[in-house]
């Protein structure tokens, strides 16, 4: 007997998250607020409670990498938070380190 659900997302659900984690990067470092979106916006998949890791790479080496298997927050909110963290808080690598 299966227990959990399947959790999958489609191409266009993937970009969008891309987006969002790139987007939050550039805004913590300028200084902007985090982009605030309402469930409306987004698809169900997006606004799952879900676990997520975000990996930095510069060239092809990693540069940055911390995630969650699980969390309260949706999952667009979960990359936000990771995706800077990965750049700024990964304590394997020093700030502006190859």
């Amino acid at each position: 007997m299966k227990t959990s659900t399947e959790f999958s997302l489609n191409p266009e659900e993937k970009r969008f998250l891309l987006e969002i984690a790139r987007e939050s990067i550039r805004d913590h470092l300028t200084g902007k607020a985090v982009r605030q979106y309402t469930r409306s916006d987004l698809s169900p998949a997006l606004s799952e409670h879900a676990g997520a890791f975000v990996s930095l790479h510069k060239g092809k080496k990693l540069r940055g990498c911390i995630g969650r298997f699980g969390s309260e927050d949706p999952l667009f909110q979960l990359v936000q938070k990771m995706a800077v963290s990965s750049a700024c808080n990964d304590y394997r690598f020093k700030p502006n380190s190859g």
